[in-house]
């Protein structure tokens, strides 16, 4: 029910998967914590493979490589929103009110339209029950709300200020710039991910307590916990500092370089944009791949003696419906419900690999509209090779604001000759056979929704078989207490009925006398 925690709901399914388990019931496949892909060293492949597939398209994408100014509706915006702020007072209080005012509808439709009446309510989604999940549909929200603050902002500065700037979509940063940022966020949560797959494997003492059994022990027991506390803490920032530095170390006449000189560009390089989009879709299906593995998909409902990574809490909660300041006795409690957020190490652990996915369904796009002159490349005729144009000075002439305006110039007939360009590992050929990896992506977002489906509607046939049979053996116990209260009441009037009748002043008379 409703009413119910969040722990005894977990409660109640995991003493019903126990139930099945030991009367011998096969649960359905895409439930089954015990099926092969669902095995720890499985996860852990799974979560390795995508942040290798992640490094491996970020070397390969020409895009990464691109000296064009970055020039993007919506996130160029929200840029501009946050980081370009106007020298004038009273255009910096109109933004400070958009950003309040979209921040705040931003949090409220995400929260009580899309995740509560929807995805809850309407949809009865397990995995979104209670407040689980508004984190990450607050995020899509604020970014949408992000995007009309700025256009709200645009729309209103005329009545201000008619020769004020407006927020534009471009940046003022080379594309390969924001692409090394994107990567770097990508890898974060990349590697946020495995290590929190990895606690919950090493945890485990119930779906498969044969595996690795002492190093769990050491992991889980050894210093009261601080083991695996400080070991989380490591591996994560030793992982994200090494990326990070990877990263930005990375590309043409920096430290780490993917072209026709490593080993990494000869053995696996040379894609073409067809090829790149099915390796970017292929990690989209490793990412939901990941989600599925999970031992309690879809509910994830983590049994209540796994901890998240990195602590020794088995669920964050952060909320300021209970302050007691005098700025939160000025706020109405339904404006502090909006800021209260619950999550379980289900939630994150995939939330951020459900943000990984959001960024390649937009790599992806841009693959399969991928034109070398948009981004000042070019591609050889004979072989397909991609050429990239370094020199600023012809970029700014040739593109305004990151917008193209003279394609002529921007060509292999025209460029071929100087001896001044980069050429890239990867390859542009045209073909449209690039739209059948984008069908295929369809298909395995539809699977994943119909295993989400599928699931949901296993988990609520057993949970309410379980539920029923508990109903019965209460109502028994109970019928069984009715009948011996009756039987004591029973008992009780035949001994109250035997009892000698005695007059009201009779202690009286039998008293002794008093000296």
């Amino acid at each position: 029910t409703r009413a119910s925690s969040p722990g005894e709901r977990a409660s109640a399914k995991l003493s019903m998967r126990t139930r099945l388990e030991e009367e011998g019931e096969e649960l359905p496949w895409f439930v089954n914590p015990k099926i092969c892909w669902r095995h720890p060293v499985a996860r852990l492949m799974v979560a390795f493979l995508i942040m290798f597939l992640d490094f491996y398209i970020y070397g390969e994408d020409p895009v990464n490589d691109s000296h064009v100014e970055y020039n993007f509706p919506m996130l160029g915006h929200i840029y501009g929103l946050l980081f370009l702020w106007p020298e004038e007072a009273t255009l910096r209080l109109l933004r400070v009110a958009c950003i309040v005012v979209f921040f705040i509808i931003g949090v409220y439709v995400s929260r009580m339209w899309l995740h509560h009446r929807l995805l809850r309510d309407c949809m009865g989604l397990l995995m979104f029950e209670g407040d689980k999940g508004t984190l990450l549909i607050e995020l899509f929200g604020v970014s949408f709300a992000g995007y009309g603050a700025a256009l709200a902002y645009n729309g209103l500065i005329p009545f201000i200020d008619k020769d004020a700037t407006p927020i534009q979509s471009r940046t003022w940063a080379e594309i390969r710039h924001v692409g090394k940022a994107f990567q770097v966020w990508s890898v974060f949560l990349d590697i946020f991910s495995i290590v929190q797959i990895l606690d919950a494997v090493l945890q485990d003492r119930q779906y498969y307590p044969d595996w690795l059994p002492r190093t769990k022990m050491v992991w889980n027991d050894t210093c009261g916990g601080w083991i695996r506390v400080v070991a989380v803490w490591c591996m994560t920032i030793s992982g994200v500092t090494l990326s990070t530095w990877s990263i930005l170390h990375s590309g043409h006449g920096e430290l780490i370089q993917w072209d026709e000189q490593s080993f990494g560009a000869k053995a696996f390089g040379g894609l073409t944009e067809t090829q790149r989009t099915w390796v970017l879709f292929y990690i989209i299906f490793c990412d939901l791949l990941s989600v599925c593995q999970d031992w309690e998909f879809p509910s994830f409902n983590t049994p209540l003696d796994v901890k998240i990574a990195g602590t020794f809490s088995t669920e964050l909660s952060i909320g300021w419906a209970d302050c007691t300041g005098w700025m939160c006795k000025c706020i109405p409690k339904s404006v502090l419900g909006l800021l209260r957020f619950h999550m379980t190490g289900p939630w994150l652990t995939y939330g951020p690999l459900l943000l990984v996915m959001a960024a390649d369904l937009g790599c992806a796009k841009t693959q399969i509209t991928y034109k070398p002159a948009i981004y000042g490349q070019y591609a050889d005729p004979d072989t397909g090779r991609i050429w990239t144009i370094a020199n600023r000075t012809f970029l700014e002439e040739v593109y305004s604001e990151g917008i193209l305006t003279n394609k002529s110039l921007v060509s292999w007939e025209a460029r071929h000759d100087l001896g001044l360009d980069i050429k890239n590992s990867a390859r542009y050929l045209g073909t449209p056979w690039k739209y059948c990896a984008f069908l295929a992506g369809v298909v395995i977002i539809v699977g994943f929704v119909v295993l989400v489906h599928s699931g949901e509607k296993a988990w609520k046939s057993q949970t309410m078989e379980f539920l029923g049979e508990a109903a019965e053996e209460v109502e028994k116990e109970l019928e069984r207490e009715v009948e011996l209260i009756s039987q004591v009441a029973k008992k009780a009037q035949e001994s109250v009925k035997n009892l000698p009748l005695l007059r009201p002043n009779t202690w009286q008379d039998n008293a002794p006398a008093r000296t």
